[in-house]
């Protein structure tokens, strides 16, 4: 099995670095990261427990169901749930 020293030495070989850096992820700042919403994390958190075992294409498909199943993922409508609303949810067609 290859390390990571030599995949990434064969990537900039095939790409130069300066191309290969371009494709990174820009990480937010800190400022960034403390302007986002409360419904902005739980429904990236939740995006990426939903994909997991599913194709990203599925989610992506129907992402606008799971945004109205959950509520805009507003945390207190979400955190008032009942054991009926989580069972009614676990049967809602527009998510997976």
């Amino acid at each position: 099995m290859k390390s990571f020293d030599e995949m990434y030495a064969e990537a900039v070989a095939r790409h130069g670095e300066e191309d290969l850096r371009s494709r990174f992820h820009k990480p937010k700042t800190a400022e960034e990261l403390a302007a986002t919403t409360d419904e902005a994390w739980l429904a990236a958190i939740a995006r990426c427990v939903f994909a997991a075992g599913f194709r990203w294409s599925v989610i992506e498909a129907k992402w606008g169901g799971f945004e109205e199943a959950f509520y805009g993922f507003d945390p207190a409508t979400i955190a008032g749930w009942d054991d009926d609303m989580v069972e009614a949810l676990s049967q809602d067609t527009r998510i997976v």
